[in-house]
């Protein structure tokens, strides 16, 4: 009968995907083409479902490939995703919005586009955006795939742009700093030897200080108590020296001339023989020299220091350049 055929002197069913119509005379089963197959009692064929098809070359329909889809049950074949989409592992999809963007892309369906220049996405089968470059990194095609396309500043340079495409984003580092590949702040920009700071802030090193480290924030460190003077921007311990002659130490700051008519003894300018010292930085002239040994002293406590030695102490008066006790009573 129909959904049979003969085999030998017995009836079987015709298997799916085939079908027989005739009464007890078919000897074979028809086959149902692509897009359809048959259900017992195989007598006709029908369509196969959304998210399914078949061969046309009998059995069951089975699931759509991963990358197609069919939304309607009929005898149509699946379609394939939009370009630069896909379903991944998943078969028999039934809608397009199952058409995911290829790592590159963003999107779904018909809406996929291409990661533009200063982007990228890493993920395949995924709708989500691309995701911008980094400061301090530029990129200048479209549609990457890897985030390694995102090509770093040089050494010395650096760019706060977000997602740049081009190169000439990267601006130098100021004078005297430095910075490392793939700077994305000013900040980044560091003091080269001899300099300390960072950024618009970077500085020269002091007379009497030093810095070592190449590119570093780090401050300028101190010159030996042994040797504390040293040039502006010096770059190593070995440049720090003793004072010259008749200069003193102002710590952080290298050497300082004493004024004219001092000596330096333990690290303070002294006046010299003949001077009175009024103050750490001004030497009067003594009216009589042999009064004024050097310093803020008078020669002997005959003479008033509050005078220069210039006048006799209380209780005493000048004969020539001295000072003679007063008779007593």
């Amino acid at each position: 009968g129909p959904g049979l055929k003969r085999s030998g002197i017995a009836c079987v069913n015709c298997g799916a995907g085939t079908y027989t119509v005739e009464m007890d005379t078919a000897t074979s089963c028809n086959t149902c083409t692509a897009g359809q197959t048959s259900i017992s009692p195989f007598t006709a064929c029908v369509d196969c479902g959304a998210g399914e098809t078949s061969a046309g070359s009998g059995g069951a329909c089975t699931n759509c490939d991963g990358g197609k889809y069919k939304t309607l049950a009929s005898a149509a074949q699946c379609m394939d995703c939009p370009a630069n989409s896909d379903t991944g592992s998943i078969t028999g999809s039934i809608t397009e919005s199952d058409c995911l963007a290829d790592a590159g892309f963003t999107g779904s369906a018909d809406s996929v586009v291409i990661c533009q220049k200063g982007k990228y996405k890493t993920t395949a089968t995924s709708p989500a955006a691309c995701t911008d470059c980094a400061r301090g990194t530029f990129n200048p095609n479209k549609g990457s795939s890897l985030a390694s396309a995102c090509v770093g500043c040089s050494t010395g340079t650096f760019s706060t742009i977000l997602a740049s495409e081009v190169g000439t984003d990267c601006q130098n580092c100021p004078s005297n700093s430095d910075s490392p590949r793939s700077a994305g702040t000013l900040a980044e920009c560091l003091g080269v030897a001899g300099y300390a700071g960072s950024g618009a802030s970077v500085v020269a090193c002091q007379p009497g200080t030093y810095k070592e480290a190449k590119v570093s924030g780090e401050a300028c460190a101190r010159c030996p108590v042994t040797k504390p003077d040293s040039a502006s921007a010096s770059v190593a311990v070995g440049e720090c020296t003793i004072c010259p002659a008749n200069q003193f130490v102002v710590p952080g700051s290298g050497c300082t001339d004493c004024q004219p008519d001092t000596t330096v003894v333990n690290n303070v300018c002294i006046c010299n023989v003949g001077f009175f010292q009024l103050s750490p930085s001004t030497c009067l002239p003594c009216r009589y020299k042999s009064r004024c040994p050097g310093g803020a002293v008078c020669a002997s406590d005959s003479y008033d220091n509050s005078s220069a030695c210039s006048t006799c102490a209380a209780n005493f008066y000048s004969v020539a350049d001295t000072c003679q006790a007063c008779p007593e009573n």
